[in-house]
């Protein structure tokens, strides 16, 4: 995973998997097919992994809005520790748009629950009233999602944490009391 979060799919070889795999070629092909397979495997573990993450962050906090700042905010702070995290779903995206029916199905299912868990929480915040009442919690579910793609790809083209993390303040102000 770590190697195609570094390098992308394209860019990473089979010596690079194998070498940070400490296997041989054989055992991988043996094991997983095909380099495509594996990264499919990796692109699936990472959003089963991910998933729990933010599920964590947005429940971190009663208040709903505090939740889904967490949330946002923890993409920062995964940035800062390890900056490929994150890279390998929007390098998935920008290597393979829609081109790839395996890859978009992994990308549909990975995000699938992470929308419904912020959809929940953005009607959570609208009945205690800090959302305007108009929300449109489903598109603004996808926005959040959208942000979260963008703060990756800034953050590894170097745009500063400080810069970050101010867009994570106004990423609810349209939508906030």
């Amino acid at each position: 995973m770590q190697v195609f979060q570094a390098k992308g799919f394209a860019g990473a070889t089979l010596n690079h998997l194998t070498e940070a795999m400490q296997i041989g070629r054989q055992s991988l092909y043996d094991t997983f097919g095909d380099k495509r397979a594996l990264f499919l495997e990796a692109l699936a573990r990472y959003y089963r992994s991910r998933r729990e993450v933010h599920r964590s962050r947005l429940h971190s906090a009663d208040d709903p809005l505090d939740g889904i700042r967490a949330m946002l905010q923890g993409v920062v702070d995964d940035h800062r520790r390890s900056p490929e995290i994150g890279y390998l779903v929007v390098g998935a995206i920008a290597e393979f748009g829609c081109t790839d029916a395996d890859v978009v199905k992994c990308r549909v299912e990975g995000e699938a629950l992470l929308h419904k868990l912020l959809v929940e929480r953005l009607n959570d915040g609208r009945r205690r009233g800090q959302f305007l009442p108009a929300l449109d919690s489903e598109s603004a579910a996808w926005s959040l999602q959208t942000t979260m793609y963008g703060f990756q790809i800034a953050a590894r083209g170097g745009m500063r944490e400080y810069e970050l993390c101010g867009v994570v303040e106004r990423a609810l102000d349209p939508w906030k009391r």
